[in-house]
């Protein structure tokens, strides 16, 4: 039998090594790399981008309203020490040479998807960003927003989607309260607060009541 057509067997040690050392997972990320951001000098692109934190993490939590898509950010923020970004900060802090291409009265939902990649692209080449890696939520919430950022080379590791019942979420959303004065996030069912300071504090925002959640859903799906 030709020996250019035997099946190839890899010695378990070798492929013990590569397990142990992730290398199919780098060989992955080198590649990907490459093939999207097409350096002109490929070996120097492949040694700064070995010199980063390969192990920060880019997650992207999806899900619909009072799905729980914030707390679980804010865990994973707390236990990684990854940025969360979210589209109201960004807003917030648009880069200068960006600014003039958003629209009057820019909100979250009237700026175009390519626009967005590019704001995010700026925001996650941040060193912050790249150190410590991200948790994006909120973002991107639809097949053009996703290519958008796939055509900018932003590519998670991770992709949480939370589901949940109507009725839960609707329940959910309608016994959160915020502080006024902290706007810390409480839940009349299995987060009351202690002090009855705070609890005098507490307010239901309009967009958590019944109707205007059962609104929300019909539109998110």
């Amino acid at each position: 039998m030709d020996q250019t057509l035997r099946p190839l067997n890899i010695p378990p040690e070798f492929l013990l090594y590569a397990e142990k050392y992730a290398l199919f997972e780098l060989f992955q990320r080198c590649i990907s790399s490459l093939l999207i951001d097409r350096p002109s000098d490929p070996i120097t692109y492949l040694i700064d981008l070995l010199k980063k934190d390969s192990d920060a993490p880019k997650i992207i939590i999806l899900g619909p309203p009072a799905s729980g898509r914030h707390t679980i950010a804010k865990m994973l923020q707390k236990k990684l020490n990854a940025v969360l970004i979210e589209p109201e900060e960004l807003l917030r802090d648009v880069p200068s040479k960006l600014r003039d291409k958003l629209p009057v009265n820019a909100t979250v939902n009237n700026i175009s998807s390519s626009l967005w990649a590019q704001i995010y692209e700026e925001r996650l080449k941040d060193f912050d960003c790249s150190r410590r890696g991200w948790i994006l939520v909120d973002f991107p919430m639809n097949r053009e927003q996703t290519l958008a950022l796939q055509a900018k080379g932003i590519c998670p590791r991770h992709v949480v989607c939370l589901e949940a019942p109507d009725t839960v979420m609707i329940e959910r959303a309608a016994g959160k309260r915020i502080d006024s004065k902290t706007k810390d996030i409480y839940h009349i069912t299995w987060n009351i607060p202690n002090s009855r300071d705070v609890q005098e504090r507490l307010i239901q925002l309009e967009e958590n009541s019944e109707k205007i959640m059962v609104l929300r859903l019909k539109e998110y799906r």
